[in-house]
């Protein structure tokens, strides 16, 4: 999204970007001193060839502007991360693949009687693969008493991230959703496929499937159970107002 300029959601660990101090709030303006507009592929602007250097002017709050210059590089994002916080289990799911399942089940199946409760969070999740060990996860978690799930969510929230929060909601009953709208409609073409034509072989992505969490047909997102909205100026000052809300709930400090 721009905002006179395209906003940090967060930083990857071990990442170019965090070594070169650039934080979750702060706005990019331009790319090796290019302005940048609304119709700009920030993208491509930053990518390039490994070993190469690029130069970002960010805003930070109080409209104070810098520049940090970074190496590019190859960057392993992490899938999913778990950390026991004592009495509250927390998953930070950036994305989906074939380890998914696998990685939330280890931590559920082995927590402690100290968690008494879980949070997922799928904020500014593209999404990813379906994996074909979700079922099951469902089903363990139907049968598992593992007390209330939070998942979080917002507008960056697509695709597998969208599924995954409306399917729960549905086979679990210990599910609460908070945040804001996902970033697309509840029902979504997705599993996205290449396919290049015999002739001119011209490949093509496309998306492969039509997936269906509301059976009605619906054009509107998925909404949370809790509404909380995260400004740019949250961002900006590092407020993170959904995990206020989920800390008020669950009566603890964070």
């Amino acid at each position: 999204v721009f905002d006179n300029g395209f906003p940090i959601l967060s930083v990857l660990p071990d990442s170019p970007a965090l070594e070169a101090g650039l934080k979750a709030g702060d706005s990019i303006i331009a790319v090796d001193g290019v302005t940048l507009t609304a119709t700009d592929n920030i993208v491509s602007m930053l990518g390039g060839e490994e070993g190469t250097g690029v130069t970002v002017t960010v805003r930070r709050a109080g409209g104070v502007t810098t520049d940090f210059t970074m190496e590019r590089r190859v960057v392993q994002i992490p899938i999913i991360t778990y950390e026991d916080l004592g009495h509250i289990g927390w998953f930070d799911c950036a994305s989906f693949g074939n380890s998914t399942p696998d990685t939330v089940y280890a931590p559920l199946s082995g927590a402690s009687d100290k968690v008494q409760l879980w949070v997922m969070d799928l904020r500014s999740n593209p999404g990813g693969y379906r994996s074909l060990g979700f079922p099951e996860l469902f089903t363990v978690l139907e049968r598992m008493d593992i007390g209330t799930i939070y998942v979080l969510m917002d507008n960056s929230t697509f695709s597998n991230g969208v599924f995954t929060a409306g399917v729960m909601t549905q086979r679990l009953e210990n599910v609460v959703l908070v945040g804001s709208p996902a970033g697309q409609p509840v029902n979504f073409y997705g599993s996205v496929e290449d396919i290049t034509t015999p002739n001119e072989k011209i490949t093509f992505r496309l998306p492969g499937a039509w997936w269906i969490i509301d059976p009605e047909d619906t054009d509107e997102a998925l909404m949370p159970d809790i509404q909380v909205l995260q400004t740019l100026e949250d961002y900006q000052n590092g407020v993170d107002t959904v995990l206020k809300a989920v800390y008020a709930m669950i009566g603890g400090n964070q």
